[in-house]
């Protein structure tokens, strides 16, 4: 009974992708367009997961993590991020015609999760106990992530001062002025 909703509102959700994606080849700008590829990926993410087909919810979810960048203006949506939406799309549907006639999908999806995860800002993921209990704002977090991903290094920098140092104020800020002209701080 929920297998034959399931397909029905994928198709429904794939063909709502389809559209959206070929409006999407024409004009990368359309936001409405990505919103509503985001939405029917989500959509299918969370239908597939709750049937079972991992597989399906995986694809679908990566596309959603790189839309989620698109729409949050961290990576630009070029054409070959279309191409491999499309891919995306074609497996999807693939996958959901295998459901529907009782077939195993024989497909393997790594090639088009590498893809997808080549798209995507990679980075060091800025967790707050990587940082030894120092706790990071979003604001912080959302700098290290732009730094990171324009290609420079990101380092915790601890500096102790002896215990009988005089002027510890004065040693500090001049550390801080130091590291400064270094880089960010």
């Amino acid at each position: 009974e929920y297998k034959k909703i399931f397909i029905q509102e994928s198709g429904e959700l794939l063909q709502q992708l389809n559209e959206n994606l070929l409006i999407l080849e024409k004009d990368t700008k359309s936001s409405e367009a990505l919103n509503a590829i985001f939405r029917s990926a989500h959509t299918l993410k969370s239908m597939a997961a709750s049937m079972g087909f991992e597989q399906m919810s995986e694809l679908s979810h990566r596309m959603e993590d790189v839309l989620d960048q698109v729409r949050n203006s961290e990576i630009e949506l070029g054409n070959h991020t279309v191409d491999v939406m499309f891919k995306c799309f074609d497996t999807l549907e693939r996958m959901v015609d295998c459901i529907q006639n009782n077939k195993e999908f024989s497909g393997d999806t790594r090639v088009l999760l590498d893809a997808l995860d080549a798209v995507m800002i990679k980075g060091i993921k800025f967790e707050e106990e990587e940082f030894s209990g120092i706790s990071l704002n979003v604001f912080e977090k959302k700098t290290l992530m732009r730094v990171s991903k324009d290609g420079y290094s990101c380092f915790l920098v601890k500096i102790k001062l002896e215990q009988g140092c005089v002027l510890k104020s004065v040693r500090a800020f001049m550390v801080f002025r130091n590291l400064h002209t270094a880089g960010e701080v």
